[in-house]
This record gives C-alpha cells, structure tokens and sequence, in this order.
C-alpha cells in the first residue's frame, strides 16, 4: 500500500510537469508565431502601399494565413493522427479567404471538417487552433462539422450552401475535403442546383420594405409577378449609377466607360 501510494503522488506530480511544460511550449509557440505574422503582415502593407494594388495585397494575406493555419495544425494536430483509429481532421477556408480576397480586417471563416465521433476530441483539437489565432488579434467565424452535418446544413442554408461552394482546402486530411466536395456536387449542386439559383432572386427588385416583429417583410417583383419575404435583416446596396455626369472627367486623366463608370483596375 505505501509503495502504490508514493507511486499514486508520483504520477501525479509528473502529470503536472508535464502539463506545466505543454502551457510554456504552446506560449512560446505562440510568441514565436505573432512575430512571424507581425513582419510577415508588415511587409504586404508596406507592399500594397508602394503598388496600390487591392487584389493582390487580399490574395497574399490570405496566403499568409494560410502559412498561420498550417503551422497552427503542425503543432496541435499531426500527433493525433497516431493516437486516433480512423481519424480524419482538415481546415478548410470558406467564404472571401475561400475565394483569397482576404482585406486587411475581414473576419477569417474557416471549417473544420472531421471524421471524429468524441466531442472531447474535438474540443482538444479546435480550441488551441483559435486561441492562437485570437491570440494573434485575428477575428475568427468557424463551424466544426461532419460531411454529413455539411451537407443537411447545406439543404437548409443558403449561407452554408454557398460557404461550400467558395471553400478552398488549406491543411489536413485532403481526402475527407475531396469526399465532401464529391458528395455536395451529386447532393446539393445537381439535385437543387435550380433552386439554390432561384434562392439568389436573380433579376429580382425590392418595391417595398416594412419592419414585422420577425424582422422585416419585403416585397419583391419579378417576371411572374410579386411576392412577400420575411428576412432577419436587410442590407441595402447605394451607389448603383454612375453619377459621373457633368463632373467634367472629360478634362482630366479619368477614364470612363460607355456606360459612366470609372475605369478601375
């Protein structure tokens, strides 16, 4: 009983060094990582300042993260491999970093696709993922899901339909990514493909908005005639004509198109 007693406390202070080295290795992995994202961040600012070029400035940003993310899973995420049967875990950008037009303040949406049954798993594997990347100052809108949950969420959402559709594989198992995206195309593209575009409201116009206590009613024309919507929130869109009449562009290096717009790149 003594021995398996003094072996009882051993265990357990060894557990508390051992947990006490992981906290200062992830804080230094931390440290390590805000410097790189620091200068790295830094120098496409300096960048974009001297080209002026919008694009490529959101493209490699979202690049950058893209080196961030995949440095974050190097760290948290391969030993699981091992220790997991039948694990398959992959982080997949979605929405503007989906499409590489990530601005310098936009909200970094991200999936993280998972095979994985045990939600305490699950919880060891996101949670030190974001707070790094909050650790960072970076803003972060993510969804832990399955294929499966994907493609429900996907018949029922129009904003997880679309986030799909724009998503992009940034670091993981690339075959649970490739299923996923096999699976969406014969379960959602090609069976509600029209009504995912009929969703759109494609040469569709708004006549009338009125607040409801749901949100807000509106009313919408098109060929087949009118109809009546409820909508959490509206955002309404200005600035559609060009306005550019009689400012007298025509005497300065501004171009314009046959239509009144500014030339841009």
């Amino acid at each position: 009983m003594v021995y398996l007693l003094k072996d009882l406390r051993l265990n357990k202070y060894l557990f508390k060094i051992n947990k006490k080295k992981s906290i200062l290795n992830q804080n230094f992995f931390i440290k390590e990582l805000k410097y790189f994202y620091k200068i790295k961040n830094k120098k496409l600012l300096e960048n974009f300042k001297k080209n002026n070029n919008g694009l490529e400035f959101a493209n490699k940003r979202s690049f950058l993260l893209d080196e961030v993310i995949d440095k974050c899973y190097k760290e948290y995420v391969i030993h699981f491999d091992k220790n997991i049967k039948n694990f398959e875990f992959s982080i997949i950008a979605t929405g503007g970093f989906g499409r590489k037009e990530l601005a310098p303040h936009s909200d970094i949406d991200i999936l993280f696709l998972h095979s994985l049954k045990d939600k305490k798993n699950l919880k060891s594997l996101v949670k030190p993922i974001l707070h790094t990347l909050w650790n960072l100052g970076l803003r972060v809108g993510y969804a832990t899901r399955t294929i499966q949950e994907c493609i429900i969420y996907s018949k029922k959402e129009l904003d997880v339909c679309t986030s799909i559709l724009e998503s992009r594989f940034i670091v993981g198992n690339k075959k649970i990514y490739e299923n996923l995206m096999k699976q969406y195309k014969n379960k959602i593209v090609e069976r509600y493909g029209k009504k995912f575009i009929e969703a759109i409201f494609l040469e569709t116009q708004v006549i009338a908005l009125e607040n409801n206590s749901s949100g807000v009613s509106v009313t919408l024309k098109n060929k087949t005639g009118t109809e009546q919507r409820d909508f959490d929130q509206v955002l309404i869109s200005v600035g559609r004509n060009p306005n550019t009449n009689g400012l007298g562009l025509e005497n300065t290096k501004v171009k314009i198109n046959n239509k009144g717009f500014i030339i841009s790149d």
